[in-house]
């Protein structure tokens, strides 16, 4: 990326963007529907508002709208991805499971679902309140006091973001905020502050809102802000109000400096922005206020130090109010005072999504982050004419009607975004485009794109998501994203993209021993010129930086008179010199040790073994240079140098075979292999997987290709290494296909004096339990009616199955709330007091049970009484 514009350290880049919106799931789908102009709304029928127990006399009422912008799957949830179990799912408000998936696709999507543990991440979250789920979860109170404790804490909406940071490992600043309409875009002004003070590396912000039942409509009143037949139409003469939907949207913030070092796909680039409060200046409590607007729009500007003329966009609040629209209007209109006519383009995605409460700030600003990166501005949707209150012909704003190109000016594309909230908190933030940087021209090379996750199901999804993927954009980016920023699972696959564009499935390799070490020979320098494939790393970036190291070293030994670049060494290894093979030898086997941190044999055939010695740090590295150059010379006396062992974890093998440490300290073994050729064919380890370079293997991503292979069988890969110190772009890769269960509402135990208790039913969905994760003990089943009691009850609190008498009650995913629950049952159970800081100690179900037995008086009694 390029920053085109002159800096004032106060920028903050968008790395990052996910979405859950009405008919958008993904931020593809919601820029289609943008550029598109659709509208968003389902209008549902009277069997389905019937289905979701609405009563008759409802549906009826002329002033009831059946009309809502929904999102899919709200009570839909992979519990076990975010380490929680099916009972801590239940409890969550479903507001709470939708922003955990959203959070994790918009780290994703920024390229740091993976890194995240070495950055300092902070969330600035919002949620809005839903009426219905109160209702619902209220029922719980019923209960004991732990049962009502657990459930105020896993339901309570301004604990999502709580929840987030704990699940994804989030150590900046976390906060839950509300500012009705405008918290999400709140969220984002404060978590930009947080970013400049330096308090976190990176920063998520966003809101959620979602209104139960998940279909359903509303009622228009005549005073109120609500639509009368169900669209949404800002800045129309058409224009009856606002209706409300349902969404989630999250982006990820970082200094753009930062970004820009680090590679960092950037959508835009927040120049400044501004937050006030209306005070009492204006009608009431709920009204809008002009002035308060306008003073938020020149703040921001101020801070951006950009002059209105320059904005070309704005994404407005766009509520389709009679009087929120014109008052936004003339706020607007009093900042933008320049006298040249409809340069600036008005938008507000409520006309497609709906009003979105606590996400609508962030959807708006996900929208103006879409417009600046595809350089497009979209039509607003439902718009036909203009509000009479509005004089948009002498104004220097228009409504675009249709897709339009950004025009080219010397100024970079700027834009504005406004949310102003019910009880007078307005913001606007002011963003900037950023040029897409000009890459070298790989299109003709080919690429390795690795991708894996827990279950071959989700894999299959993930592969249909890439190969999609490398039809539509640059494969080299996907490729590189997906190395290096997506976290890895068990279930692994790799596709190679050849020159032409046409994606494989890489082969498995045969004959891999999963418990074996990783091996590596490098061949007889005097009979090959290549005698580790350097070949292999011929489009290597991080191979040519080790030659390059290796060439300085000859200069500073005063051993690089014959080559001085790559080139020239290839040519000396073709022309017989010992000191160019053993060059393109070492900075191969450097690669390949870096490349795999697991490859930890390095064997040699003939002289072969001086560049596996200098890589294992059996000989130093300047001794071999100097042995090989003193070879090429013929030296008739050539000194052998200190050897030592080789460096922890390493081992250095002759001809596949382990050497002893006498052989080590054998000045006679070295000048054997000095004077000598390779020895006859040996019998090689069988407990090692040796790297096979063969001829085969020809082609310019041979040595990713094989790293990929390995990474199928589980040996780590580091890519970065293939790259070098080059830090490509990431952006647009896969995203995680979350292996969702489902997680009805709490049972409603009175009904509404309008619908039948027939209406109210809810199904009883019993969800089979998560299978025992591997620990760090084997599993151990119960032997006795006891120990078989505890394991099953802690499987009943954990729905986990089965339970092993040594398994420890937090490994297995419980928690302090858990424990006291069991406890609580135990003590019921046997009518006994439990020491339950003791039980914390160690808690698995045989100290459980001796536990118990002391109390009972003998291990007898605690059998008979579980007779």
């Amino acid at each position: 990326m390029v920053y085109n514009s002159e800096m004032t350290g106060m920028e903050i880049a968008i790395i990052g963007m996910a979405v859950r919106f009405p008919q958008s799931s993904t931020l593809q789908e919601f820029w289609s529907n943008i550029i598109q102009g659709k509208e968003c709304v389902t209008f549902f029928s009277a069997e389905e508002l019937r289905a979701q127990g609405i009563d008759q006399a409802t549906i009826d009422n002329p002033s009831y709208i059946r009309a809502k912008p929904f999102i899919e799957h709200v009570y839909d949830f992979d519990a076990s991805f975010f380490g929680y179990s099916h009972k801590d799912a239940e409890a969550f408000d479903p507001k709470t499971r939708v922003l955990h998936e959203v959070a994790y696709h918009a780290l994703e999507d920024a390229g740091y679902a993976k890194q995240i543990d070495n950055l300092t991440v902070g969330a600035y979250l919002g949620v809005s309140e839903d009426i219905e789920w109160l209702r619902r979860s209220m029922t719980k109170i019923d209960g004991d006091a732990l049962t009502r404790f657990s459930s105020g804490v896993y339901g309570h909406k301004d604990l999502s973001a709580l929840f987030i940071a704990h699940s994804l490992n989030l150590t900046g600043p976390v906060f839950s905020l509300y500012s009705s309409c405008s918290t999400s875009l709140s969220a984002a002004h404060m978590a930009c502050r947080s970013l400049l003070f330096g308090e976190c590396d990176l920063a998520l912000a966003g809101g959620v809102t979602i209104d139960l039942p998940q279909k359903s409509g509303y009622f228009c009143q005549q005073g109120m802000i609500h639509s009368t037949d169900g669209h949404c139409r800002p800045f129309d003469a058409n224009a009856s109000g606002t209706l409300f939907g349902d969404g989630a949207g999250v982006v990820v913030l970082r200094r753009l400096e930062e970004a820009i070092a680090q590679g960092d796909r950037i959508y835009a680039v927040i120049r400044g922005s501004a937050v006030n409060n209306d005070g009492s200046q204006k009608m009431g409590f709920a009204a809008p206020s002009q002035a308060g607007q306008k003073k938020v729009i020149q703040e921001a500007h101020r801070l951006a130090e950009v002059e209105p003329e320059t904005i070309k966009y704005v994404e407005t609040h766009g509520t389709g109010t009679h009087i929120g629209d014109p008052i936004e209007f003339s706020a607007l209109s009093e900042v933008f005072t320049s006298t040249e006519q409809q340069y600036c383009a008005l938008g507000a995605v409520k006309a497609n999504i709906g009003h979105t409460h606590a996400a609508a700030g962030v959807a708006g600003l996900i929208k103006t982050a879409l417009v600046l990166h595809n350089r497009t501005i979209p039509p607003l949707a439902n718009y036909q004419t203009p509000n009479p209150k509005i004089d948009l012909a002498l104004s220097p704003f228009y409504i675009p009607t249709q897709p339009l190109p950004w025009s080219e000016t010397t100024t970079p594309p700027r834009a504005g975004i406004s949310s102003f909230g019910i009880g007078g908190s307005n913001v606007h933030i002011v963003l900037e485009a950023v040029s897409t940087e000009v890459g070298e021209d790989n299109t003709n090379l080919s690429s390795i794109i690795p991708f894996s996750a827990p279950s071959f199901n989700q894999l299959d999804q993930i592969e249909q998501q890439l190969t999609q993927l490398v039809n539509e954009t640059n494969h080299h980016i996907v490729a590189y994203t997906q190395q290096v920023a997506r976290p890895e699972f068990d279930c692994r696959r790799a596709l190679k993209i050849d020159n032409h564009g046409q994606a494989t499935i890489l082969p498995k390799l045969h004959h891999f021993i999963p418990t074996a070490t990783l091996g590596i020979e490098c061949a007889d320098l005097r009979q090959h010129a290549d005698a580790s494939q350097a070949y292999l790393f011929s489009q290597s970036s991080g191979y040519l930086q080790e030659v390059t190291e290796l060439l300085n070293t000859l200069n500073t030994l005063s051993l690089a008179q014959h080559f001085q670049n790559e080139t020239e060494v290839w040519a000396q290894a073709q022309a017989g010199s010992l000191l160019a093979r053993g060059c393109l030898a070492i900075a191969s086997l450097k690669c390949w040790q870096k490349l795999l941190p697991s490859l930890t044999v390095f064997s040699g055939e003939g002289l072969g073994l001086l560049p596996a010695a200098a890589v294992v740090g059996v000989i130093a590295l300047d001794d071999v240079l100097q042995i090989l150059s003193a070879l090429d010379q013929n030296v008739e006396q050539i000194s052998i140098p200190e050897v030592k062992s080789p460096l922890a974890g390493y081992t250095l093998s002759r001809q596949k075979q382990s050497l002893s440490i006498e052989q080590y300290q054998d000045i006679g073994f070295w000048s054997e292999i000095l004077l000598s050729h390779s020895l006859a064919t040996l019998q090689s380890n069988d407990n090692v997987n040796w790297l096979n370079l063969t001829a085969s293997d020809k082609g310019e991503l041979s040595a990713l290709m094989i790293a990929a292979q390995l990474w199928c069988e589980g040996i780590a890969v580091n890519w970065q290494i293939w790259y070098g110190n080059r830090i490509l772009m990431r952006g647009d890769a896969s995203h995680y296909p979350f292996n969702r269960h489902y997680y009805p509402l709490p049972e409603v135990k009175e009904v509404y004096s309008s619908v039948s208790a027939d209406n109210q039913q809810q199904t009883t969905v019993h969800h089979s339990y998560q299978p025992r994760p591997q620990l760090s003990v084997p599993y151990v089943a119960p032997e006795t009616a006891a120990m078989k009691f505890i394991t099953d009850l802690i499987s009943d609190t954990l729905e986990i199955e089965p339970i092993g008498i040594n398994d420890d009650f937090f490994e297995l995913g419980g928690h302090s709330l858990l424990v006291t629950q069991l406890t609580s049952r135990l003590e019921r159970k046997f009518a006994v007091s439990i020491d339950l800081l003791a039980l914390m100690e160690t808690p698995n179900p045989r100290s459980i049970y001796a536990h118990l037995a002391e109390r009972l008086g003998g291990e007898d009694k605690l059998e008979l009484a579980c007779q």
